[in-house]
């Protein structure tokens, strides 16, 4: 394949006379294309192998699948159209993969994430890469302990997304999607439509990290969600959802319109908030699962009664002319309000 030099500065004449190729901005900015011909009337079928330079880079691909690492400071990375891999580098980097199957990682720094339609793989950091135009080497430093944060909005499709050590908003949007907090951090992350699984923090895998309290709303669909080892704040959404607690002090919320969920508390003092206008206790009932609770269930005043520690069963109730019913497991603390 011949090898041939673009001037500078590289502009859009020059880009579309490649039909693909590697750019490195390497630390002189001379980029070099290889390329076998070009097609006037077609450039938005480019495919791009570019890494960007020790400033802030602005880097957009087309409809082919490109590859843009974005290496230091503040880099903007637009894929567009294609199944394009991002890499943000260090930095409070901005990726948008456009339609296609895109994968985006962040890599360290404070970074806004943008899947857009297709099925995307989202990684939020702290991810570190080796500087220099070898594209084989861009993983050369797999880990990188620092403390940053994403903002990322998955968008359509069936979404893989984990974030950073740091808090992070996650969106998944549209489809069936699986949205990882990441480790610590005081993440937010909404479900959207489709069936989710959604879990705050690590402590299935690096337990060590699991530890800092969490949001997440399942929004609709039939949602999975797992809490941390800390304080989390945690809702279903609608449909019939199954939300885990785990460990610490949890508030595991039930809103008017969600579906019959399975709840879990896990460890501590854990609380089922049922948030339904006109809702009282007597409208309500309740099954245990240790028949030998009935007697110990008292009201603690303002909606709220405590059920003891530890308790499973059941609560049913009326809502919108639909009988609904909990299945509730290691909750301590029912709350009733509007």
């Amino acid at each position: 394949m011949p090898k041939s030099s673009l001037p500078q500065p590289l502009d859009d004449e020059a880009l579309a006379q490649a039909t693909g190729g590697y750019f490195s901005g390497g630390w002189d900015m001379h980029p070099e294309v290889n390329r076998d011909g070009w097609t006037p009337d077609a450039p938005e079928t480019v495919t791009y192998h570019i890494a960007g330079s020790d400033g802030m880079d602005s880097l957009t691909g087309g409809q082919g699948d490109d590859v843009f690492a974005g290496n230091n400071q503040n880099d903007t990375l637009i894929g567009q159209g294609g199944n394009d891999l991002l890499m943000g580098g260090s930095g409070h980097d901005s990726l948008s993969g456009g339609g296609g199957e895109d994968t985006l990682e962040g890599g360290s720094g404070d970074d806004t994430l943008l899947g857009g339609a297709g099925n995307d793989v989202i990684r939020g950091g702290d991810w570190g890469y080796v500087k220099g135009p070898d594209p084989e080497r861009q993983h050369g430093q797999p880990w990188r302990w620092e403390n940053s944060s994403a903002h990322v909005d998955a968008g359509s499709g069936n979404d893989s997304v984990i974030g950073t050590h740091g808090s992070d908003m996650i969106q998944g949007g549209d489809g069936d999607d699986t949205l990882d907090g990441g480790w610590n951090g005081q993440d937010t992350i909404e479900g959207g439509a489709g069936d989710d699984v959604i879990r705050i923090g690590h402590d299935t895998v690096y337990e060590y990290y699991g530890s800092a309290r969490g949001e997440v709303d399942g929004g609709s669909g039939n949602d999975s969600i797992w809490g941390n080892g800390e304080d989390d704040l945690l809702r279903g959404g609608s449909g019939d959802d199954l939300v885990d607690g785990g460990a610490g002090n949890d508030t595991i919320i039930w809103n008017p319109g969600d579906g019959n969920d399975t709840v879990a508390g896990g460890a501590g003092n854990d609380t089922l908030w049922i948030r339904m206008p006109g809702l009282i206790l007597d409208d309500m009932r309740f099954t245990f699962d240790n028949q030998s609770l009935t007697g110990q269930v008292r009201e603690l005043g303002g909606g709220a009664m405590h059920l003891g520690e530890q308790v499973s069963g059941t609560v049913s109730f009326m809502s919108d002319g639909q009988e609904v019913t909990i299945r509730f497991s290691g909750i301590e603390t029912l709350r009733i309000s509007a």
